[in-house]
């Protein structure tokens, strides 16, 4: 069971996410689809993004975005750290260190 389990999520979690950062950054590399992207939502004329202010910018993907990954980094440092302590955590103490 636990062998299917580790296969199951090393292919969801680790071969999944490379094959698709891979592609994704070979589209951008063989076509100017990342410049594409960027003429639209740059203003050349003043050198700005135009957007750079908004709340979905500045508050949903700048802050909150930052603050999900501290939490998610914190969490697993005390999960790491709750593992030198707890019987029950010990078996999990690499899986806190995402290895």
């Amino acid at each position: 069971m636990t062998q299917k389990l580790d296969r199951k999520f090393r292919l969801t979690h680790r071969i999944l996410p490379l094959a698709v950062f891979a592609a994704a950054a070979l589209w951008c590399e063989l076509t100017d689809v990342d410049l594409t992207l960027s003429d639209r939502y740059f203003d050349f004329a003043k050198g700005v993004w135009p957007q750079k202010d908004a709340w979905w910018a500045e508050k949903l993907i700048h802050l909150r975005g930052r603050d999900l990954i501290t939490c998610i980094g914190a969490g697993a440092l005390l999960g790491w750290l709750a593992s030198f302590i707890s019987d029950r955590l010990r078996p999990q103490r690499w899986r806190f260190t995402y290895r």
